[in-house]
């Protein structure tokens, strides 16, 4: 005779369809984590500061060597703004609108910037007084570690981007921080932890940093270090073994931001290197 199945009970009945919803959102935050693998990160050293009437900075979100992107501070008697504008027709702002006006979204950390959002070719990032039909002062004024949502549209693909930024409260400066893309929706603040947690080695010096023109590597304990240097896309441009120290020529690469890492018998070290 069949021993019969034990009854599940009420109470377990009730708990596995939360189990099933769990393990789904679960698996969707791991599927969404390693979606954003291929975040590239990019750190504005030193922090921008623009200030005067006029003042601008032009950013390239995918470093293409093509700026995608004029963020600038305009004003006049008692009307102060913080504007951005679009270089090119393949990019877009995250916005809101208010009283018929556009104003750029302000993005907190781990916000998603992706499809779902609304894009214009161009918006203010804040108003401050004056007599405008707008009077709104937008998202940004007084902020501090707020995000611009960005889209860029490259062969079709789109890609989604932030920049880190502190406003005035009367919107007569602005400060850039850093700025991160990816092909998928990205996630305000995606990308900071990953480079700035990087690995140290009191056993290696490199420098100069920044340089011009030649990286010096030492190591105080003389072993063989695998040397690899990387730019901000993942493209590997320098791959050696050196012994105890050694001198790479960076004349020809092109400015910008790189990673070098050293690995060895007793040491694993990564390190950002700006090229001027």
């Amino acid at each position: 005779m069949k021993t019969p199945k034990p009854e599940m009970s009420f109470s377990t009945k009730q708990w596995m369809p939360q189990m099933r919803v769990a393990l789904f959102i679960t698996l969707l935050f791991l599927a969404s984590h390693f979606s954003n693998a291929q975040v590239i990160y990019i750190d504005i050293i030193p922090d921008t500061t623009i200030s005067a009437i006029g003042g601008y900075y032009d950013l390239d979100l995918n470093n293409d060597g093509i700026s995608d992107y004029q963020i600038s501070r305009g004003g006049i008697d008692d009307f102060n703004f913080i504007g951005i504008g679009q270089l090119h027709d393949s990019c877009y702002v995250s916005y809101y609108n208010i009283e018929g006006c556009i104003y750029a979204k302000a993005y907190l950390a781990n916000e998603v910037i992706g499809v779902a959002e609304q894009w214009t070719n161009g918006a203010n990032i804040a108003n401050y007084g004056g007599t405008t039909t707008c009077m709104h002062s937008g998202a940004f004024p007084g902020q501090t570690d707020a995000y611009l949502g960005l889209k860029l549209i490259v062969n079709g693909m789109n890609y989604f981007g932030w920049v880190r930024i502190d406003v005035a409260s009367d919107a007569t400066w602005f400060r850039l921080k850093d700025y991160a893309y990816d092909s998928n929706p990205i996630v305000a603040g995606d990308g900071i932890t990953s480079v700035n947690n990087q690995s140290t080695d009191k056993n290696i010096t490199i420098f100069p940093n920044p340089t011009k023109g030649s990286i010096h590597i030492n190591c105080k304990n003389k072993e063989a270090v695998n040397i690899k240097i990387t730019d901000t896309r993942g493209k590997v441009c320098y791959s050696k073994k050196i012994l105890g120290s050694g001198q790479i020529d960076v004349t020809d690469y092109p400015q910008g931001i790189y990673f070098i890492q050293g690995i060895g018998n007793t040491l694993n070290h990564v390190q950002k290197i700006i090229k001027n």
